[in-house]
């Protein structure tokens, strides 16, 4: 615009097109459109099909800023421009009475509206981790003529993330930055996930540098991100210190900080702090809900203590949560370990009771402790419950998950299975016929 007249200078300009609700932007928002032998004012992301339309009729919607002069190419500002700066009287009576920018904010709103259907369309394909959709869809936005948002891109950002793509993810992230966009914290947090998934550890702080740097704060969940790192990789000690990073930085805990927390806890056997944890919690008005209370009773497993995880198994109910499989299996898993057969058919049966299944893990443990004491009758039992559920069943271990991930056999089905088949060996020098189990395990 500031070649329309020299000598007119830019703050000018922009104090004229503020009256027009219009601002001159580096980044291309308003777009100059030639019309005849006039020049009108634009919003870029009115550039669709519908305006160009308008600007066949008589009077575009837009700002006439210049009109033809002397001359194919020469060019001076509206009269309308020139009485605004001057803050003549006459023109803002005739800016009242003109409809243009009406109009032009009508078009805006419903072409900012379909933009933003679009961008939620693209959220859910992205939850899914269908990129190529999600290209496609940014495609149809710039093929109507409109603008790609901070949104669309963020869109882009979760679908990479969710299909486990880190080097897309980041790739996404850095044209959000190129572009100039907005790039929240959200979609940092994406780029931590897929790094905590794997334990980069040293990615995930990485990136959280990278975030402050450029003024963009951690929150609650890049924090929880960092102790998801730390916890896949087996750093526990360092996942306790993450706690007072967050009260540093006045963030509080949510339940699945405190969940990882505890789960670091318990994977250190420090059943004394798990529970100073677990109190936290409760104090800071979190309600627990049967994820905590697991993590709880797997401290109280890997400390051995059965009082401990008996009264927490006893609180979930007095809380009315329905303890689940892990619940029960953790105390089962104590009960077996202290020699105590009875107690734990008794916790299988309460179990059953309760509607909840005996898993891989439960049967495999219970074989064990049926082995050691001689009971073939009770094993025969459980391998049945194995046989009837198709408990070992490979292509069940291996399974797809949503996002494009794959669950993968984790140490304790590993675990499990390794137990399962020690257990029956025992069975089968105690008189257990080969053929009722041979056929369960997996190839």
């Amino acid at each position: 615009l500031s070649t329309l007249d020299s000598q007119h200078s830019s703050e000018l300009l922009s104090m004229v097109l503020e009256k027009h609700g219009l601002s001159l932007c580096k980044d291309g928002a308003s777009t100059l459109i030639e019309h005849g032998d006039n020049i009108y004012l634009v919003r870029s992301q009115a550039l669709s099909c519908r305006f160009l339309s308008l600007t066949q009729s008589a009077h575009p919607a837009g700002l006439l800023v210049a009109k033809r002069s002397q001359g194919k190419n020469n060019w001076e500002l509206s009269r309308e421009l020139e009485m605004l700066a001057a803050g003549h009287p006459e023109a803002r009576e005739a800016t009242e009475q003109k409809k243009s920018r009406a109009d032009l904010a009508s078009l805006e709103a419903e072409l900012s509206l379909d933009v933003d259907r679009m961008n939620a369309a693209l959220s859910l394909r992205a939850r899914h981790g269908d990129v190529d959709s999600v290209l496609r869809g940014i495609e149809n936005i710039r093929s109507q003529r409109l603008r790609p948002t901070g949104a669309t891109y963020a869109a882009l950002v979760a679908a990479f993330a969710a299909s486990g793509d880190t080097e897309g993810t980041r790739a996404s992230l850095c044209k959000m930055i190129q572009l100039r966009l907005n790039v929240r914290t959200s979609s940092y947090n994406h780029l931590l996930n897929v790094l905590a998934q794997s334990g980069n550890v040293a990615g995930v702080k990485e990136v959280m540098d990278w975030m402050q740097q450029r003024g963009v704060s951690p929150d609650v969940v890049s924090f929880n991100k960092l102790l998801k790192a730390l916890a896949s990789s087996g750093e526990h000690e360092q996942a306790i210190e993450v706690l007072d990073l967050m009260k540093a930085s006045s963030i509080p805990p949510n339940m699945v900080t405190h969940t990882a927390l505890l789960s670091s806890y318990a994977s250190l056997g420090k059943v004394n702090d798990a529970e100073r944890v677990f109190r936290n919690a409760v104090q800071s008005s979190i309600l627990p809900d049967a994820a905590l209370y697991n993590k709880l009773l797997l401290a109280h497993r890997e400390g051995n203590d059965f009082s401990g995880a008996s009264e927490a198994l006893k609180s979930m109910t007095r809380a009315a949560i329905s303890p689940d499989v892990v619940s029960y299996t953790c105390v089962v898993q104590i009960a077996v370990a202290n020699h105590d057969l009875r107690t734990a058919q008794e916790l299988v049966k309460t179990m059953v009771q309760s509607c909840v299944n005996p898993n891989l893990v439960t049967c495999s443990v219970m074989l064990s402790a049926c082995a050691a004491a001689g009971d073939v009758p009770a094993a025969r039992t459980f391998l049945q419950v194995i046989s009837k559920r198709c408990l070992v069943k490979h292509d069940a271990l291996l399974s797809p998950r949503g996002g494009g991930h794959t669950t993968a056999v984790t140490s304790v089905q590993k675990q499990a299975l390794h137990n399962l088949q020690e257990a029956l060996s025992k069975l089968q020098a105690q008189g257990l016929n080969s053929e009722e189990w041979i056929s369960l395990l997996p190839s």
